[in-house]
C-alpha cells in the first residue's frame, strides 16, 4: 500500500481496519445507529412512534392511491359518501337557501381535516 492509500485511510492500512471491525463498525452494520436502514435507532421501542409513523404513511399511500383512480372511482371514494349524508341532511331540514346549507355541511364534516 503506498503511503498516499494509508493517508487516505488517516495512517490505518486497510488490514487494521477491517481487523477492528472495519471503519468504526460500519461495515458490519454498526456505528451509523440504524441510519443505513432508514430506521432511527431505538425506534422500536416506541410502539406509539411507530403507529403514528405507519398512519401517516398510510395515509400519503392511499392519497397516492385516490390520485390514480378513474374519476368515477375517485369520486365514489372521496366525495360521494358525505355528500350523500349532506343531501340526507338536507331534505330532513328543508333549509331556504340548501346550497348554502350544504356547502357548510360540507365543510363542516369534511373528514380530512
Amino acid at each position: 500500500m503506498s503511503s498516499g492509500d494509508q493517508r487516505l485511510l488517516g495512517g490505518d492500512t486497510a488490514a487494521s481496519v477491517l481487523e477492528e471491525g472495519g471503519f468504526g463498525g460500519i461495515l458490519s452494520g454498526e456505528g451509523l445507529g440504524g441510519v443505513e436502514s432508514g430506521v432511527p435507532p431505538g425506534s422500536y421501542n416506541h410502539p406509539d412512534q411507530a403507529a403514528s409513523s405507519e398512519k401517516a404513511a398510510m395515509a400519503v399511500a392511499n392519497k397516492l392511491n385516490l390520485q390514480a383512480l378513474p374519476i368515477r372511482q375517485y369520486l365514489e371514494q372521496s366525495v360521494v359518501p358525505l355528500l350523500l349524508q349532506g343531501m340526507q341532511a338536507l331534505v330532513k331540514e328543508r333549509p331556504n337557501n340548501p346550497v348554502e346549507f350544504l356547502a357548510g355541511y360540507l365543510l363542516k364534516n369534511n373528514p380530512q381535516k
